[in-house]
This record gives C-alpha cells, sequence and structure tokens, in this order.
C-alpha cells in the first residue's frame, strides 16, 4: 500500500530532491541555504554525502556548505 496524504492531517513526511545549477560561487565560507517550512529535517544528503555537522536546519533554513556541490 503506497502512503497518502490524508485530509485534515497535521503532520506528515517525505522526501525531497532538489536539483539546481549554482553559476558562481563565492570565495567566502558563507553557507548556501534552501528555505524550507516544515518542523524539522530527519536527514540531509547533499551530493552523496550526508550532512551530519553542526544543526543544518535553522529560522525555516536548511544550510549547507558550497564545498559539498
Amino acid at each position: 500500500m503506497a502512503n497518502a496524504l490524508l485530509k485534515g492531517g497535521e503532520h506528515f513526511h517525505g522526501q525531497s530532491v532538489i536539483k539546481f545549477d549554482l553559476n558562481e560561487t563565492s570565495a567566502s565560507s558563507e553557507k548556501i541555504f534552501v528555505d524550507y517550512r516544515g518542523d524539522k529535517i530527519l536527514s540531509l544528503v547533499v551530493n552523496g554525502n550526508k550532512i551530519l555537522e553542526g544543526n543544518p536546519f535553522r529560522d525555516h533554513r536548511i544550510y549547507f556548505d558550497p564545498k559539498f556541490l
């Protein structure tokens, strides 16, 4: 049986795949972020690298280092 969202449900889980082209990378160590309005993330994988360092999810954004691109 496939998972389905139920009408009126407050919580659900899923998997998202985000693909993008980055035209320029900054020479600084600024992290890249993706806006996310969920409550939490269970895991973050960027180009096959599981991000374990720090807290990648804060202030409704998921942050990661551009070195993983």
